[in-house]
C-alpha cells in the first residue's frame, strides 16, 4: 500500500507536465464556454450509472444472501467509489466487502469472495472492451497491417479468462500469483480458505438465474461510463466523430484505473492527448474535456461517497478495518 502512495505521484507529474505544455488561458476559456446541454446529459449519465451499478451490486449480493437492500447497495457503491478513487490500495473493495458482511451476516471470507468475483467480472468487461478497441485502433493507425489474430486476441483472451474463472484448479493456479492485486492485504494469510470460498461463490453464480442479469447490468454500467466522455467532449468542442470516441474511450478507462494517479489525474489526460491528437485535434480542448470529466463526474461522486461515509461513520484505516469494527478472519 505504501508503494501505491508513491506511484500516485506519477499521475501528478504527468498532469503538471501537460499543464506546462498548453495554453491555460485558452483551456479555461473553453471550459467557461462549454455547451450546457451536453454537460447536463453527461451528468444525467453519472446518475444513471450510479443506479445501474448499485442495482447490479444488490442483485449480485442477493444471489448469496437475502435482505440486502437497494438503498444499502447504492450507498456502498458510492462509498466504494470515494475510497477506491482517492486512496491507494483497494479500500473501496474493502468497504463493499465489510458492508456486505455486516448487512447479510456472511463470513468475511465469503463476502470477500463475492467481491473478488465481482471485480473479476468487471475487469473482464473493461479489459476486453479496451483490448478490442486497442486492436482496432492499431489496425487503423497502421493502415490495416495488423493481422486477424491480433484483432481476435481480445475475444480469445475473454474465453480463456472465463474458462479460468470457472475452473477450480486453473483459477487457483492463475489467481494465486495475482493475489496481491485482487485481495486486500489483511486477507492474504487466508488464501487457501479464500480460494475455497471463491469456488463456492463461483458455483453459486453459475447456478443462479440472476447471473445473466448481473452480466447485463455490468455491461450496461460500463457503457454509461464509456458514454460520458463523448458528451463532455461535445460540450467543449472536441471535433471527433462518434466512432473515434467509441474506439478511444475504453482505452482511456483503463488508464483511469491504473494505480498511477488519484482519480485518474494525469494518466487520463495523457491517454486522451496521445490518442486524440493522432486525429489532428488540438490539445487545449482535449485537456478541457479531461478536466470536465474530473470536475463534473469523478469529483462529485467522490464527495458524495465521503459524505455518505461520514454520515454512516465509515472509516478505512491502515490496519485494514472499516468503521469501528475490525474485519475478522473467519
Amino acid at each position: 500500500m505504501h508503494m501505491l502512495k508513491y506511484l500516485s505521484v506519477v499521475g501528478l507529474l504527468l498532469f503538471a507536465f501537460i499543464l506546462a505544455t498548453i495554453d491555460l488561458g485558452e483551456t479555461v476559456a473553453i471550459i467557461a464556454g462549454a455547451d450546457l446541454r451536453f454537460i447536463l446529459l453527461a451528468i444525467l449519465l453519472v446518475l444513471v450509472e450510479t443506479v445501474i451499478r448499485g442495482l447490479n451490486w444488490k442483485v449480485f449480493a442477493s444471489i448469496y444472501a437475502h435482505g440486502y437492500r437497494l438503498a444499502d447497495a447504492l450507498q456502498t457503491y458510492m462509498i466504494g467509489i470515494a475510497f477506491g478513487s482517492s486512496t491507494p490500495g483497494r479500500a473501496g473493495d474493502l468497504v463493499k466487502v465489510t458492508d456486505l458482511r455486516d448487512k447479510t451476516g456472511m463470513t468475511s471470507l465469503k463476502a470477500l469472495a463475492v467481491g473478488v468475483l465481482d471485480r473479476i467480472i468487471n475487469f473482464i468487461v473493461l479489459f476486453v472492451s479496451a483490448g478490442v478497441c486497442t486492436a482496432l485502433v492499431a489496425f487503423m493507425f497502421t493502415g490495416g497491417e495488423v493481422g486477424v489474430v491480433t484483432l481476435l486476441a481480445p475475444i480469445l483472451a475473454t474465453v480463456a479468462a472465463l474458462a479460468v474463472a470457472l475452473n477450480e484448479s486453473l483459477s487457483t493456479l492463475i489467481l494465486r500469483p495475482l493475489q496481491n492485486f485482487l485481495i486486500p492485504e489483511r486477507f492474504r494469510d487466508n488464501t487457501k480458505q479464500l480460494f475455497k470460498a471463491f469456488h463456492e461463490v463461483v458455483s453459486g453464480f453459475k447456478g443462479s438465474g440472476d447471473k445473466w442479469t448481473v452480466m447485463a447490468l455490468t455491461l450496461l454500467g460500463w457503457l454509461t461510463i464509456f458514454a460520458r466522455p463523448y458528451f463532455f467532449g461535445r460540450a467543449v468542442g472536441v471535433d471527433a466523430e462518434l466512432w473515434v470516441y467509441i474506439l478511444f474511450i475504453p482505452i482511456i478507462s483503463i488508464a483511469e484505473v491504473l494505480p498511477l494517479s488519484v482519480m485518474g489525474v494525469g494518466t487520463r489526460d495523457a491517454t486522451i492527448l496521445f490518442l486524440f491528437t493522432q486525429m489532428g485535434i488540438e490539445r487545449e480542448p482535449l485537456v478541457a474535456m479531461s478536466a470536465m470529466i474530473l470536475l463534473l463526474s469523478t469529483t462529485p461522486q467522490v464527495i458524495a461517497g465521503y459524505l455518505i461515509a461520514w454520515n454512516r461513520k465509515v472509516r478505512v484505516h491502515d490496519e485494514g478495518t472499516v468503521g469501528e469494527s475490525p474485519v475478522d478472519k473467519r
